[in-house]
């Protein structure tokens, strides 16, 4: 029964989340959720970000390509180390 419980409390905030976003937004909720997820770290490590947000890879790999003429993220390769 928590269980139940717990993902009707889950669902009510994403359907109250999905109505409360203006109607003349830039960004989806899925775009706005990896904006904020970006916001909240230093740097971004895709695997983790994909898993947090339930995204597979081509969905999140399009989303960050859309961000590229905004200037909202900088791809980089990370460092090797030795």
């Amino acid at each position: 029964m928590a269980i139940i419980r717990s993902f009707k409390r889950t669902s009510n905030a994403v359907m109250y989340l999905a109505h409360s976003v203006p109607p003349d937004t830039k960004y989806s909720l899925a775009k706005a959720q990896v904006i904020y997820e970006l916001a909240q770290a230093e740097t971004a490590n895709l695997g983790h970000l994909r898993q947090r947000l339930g995204l597979d890879p081509s969905c999140l790999s399009r989303i960050l390509g859309r961000f590229k003429p905004d200037a909202l993220v900088d791809t980089a390769t990370p460092a090797k180390t030795q």
